[in-house]
């Protein structure tokens, strides 16, 4: 868990931004007095920025390469730009309804929930986390006991940012439903998605 922990640390620092949503990583991100970061003058060719938001994207929402191609391919056929499309995609996965919900603190703590069949859709188990989640669905924490102790303890957790206007989330915080398709200027920007669009284009 360490060295996983370590890997992550250098990624957040690499990109500049907490992708992974984790609180432990912020401090990452602060300037520390006596710490001299190398700087490369080097300008960036237009494939590695493509290739950078790319990779962006795929650590924030935890993909591996071929989920995060099918999502691209996906988008293209569906109506709309495919860049905020793939974004509305990727924000209507059920691991990520979950963590933006509350259910839990980190993506990687709603997938594990999410496969280990503690998350009901419409009354239904699903365990696939990349699931799409439609307007209407309601998704809620499985009425077994030990569904309801895992996920109360997580949702009692303090959450780094706020709900979403799309997802209207109940009182007790068990129970959460999609109210409309998440606009593309409610999700928080992580990547430049067009360019993102361009990378797999070539």
């Amino acid at each position: 868990m360490a060295r996983y922990l370590r890997v992550k640390g250098k990624i957040v620092r690499q990109f500049g931004i907490n992708i992974f949503g984790n609180p432990r990583f912020n401090s990452l991100l602060e300037k520390r007095p006596g710490i001299i970061r190398k700087k490369h003058n080097r300008p960036m060719t237009d494939y590695a920025k493509q290739l950078m938001e790319k990779q962006k994207l795929r650590y924030t929402y935890r993909l591996k390469e071929n989920q995060m191609e099918k999502a691209i391919n996906k988008a293209k056929v569906m109506p709309g730009a495919t860049g905020e499309t793939v974004i509305n995609l990727l924000e209507r996965r059920l691991e990520n309804v979950v963590y933006r919900s509350g259910m839990a603190t980190t993506r990687g703590q709603a997938r594990q929930v999410v496969t280990q069949g503690h998350i009901l859709v419409d009354g239904k188990k699903i365990t696939a986390p990349q699931y799409t989640v439609n307007p209407g669905e309601l998704i809620s924490v499985h009425p077994k006991e030990k569904s309801q102790i895992l996920l109360g303890k997580m949702i009692a957790k303090p959450k780094n940012g706020t709900v979403p206007s799309w997802i209207s989330v109940s009182e007790k915080g068990k129970e959460a439903k999609i109210i409309s398709l998440p606009k593309r200027e409610e999700i928080p920007t992580v990547a430049n998605e067009n360019l993102v669009v361009e990378f797999y284009s070539k």
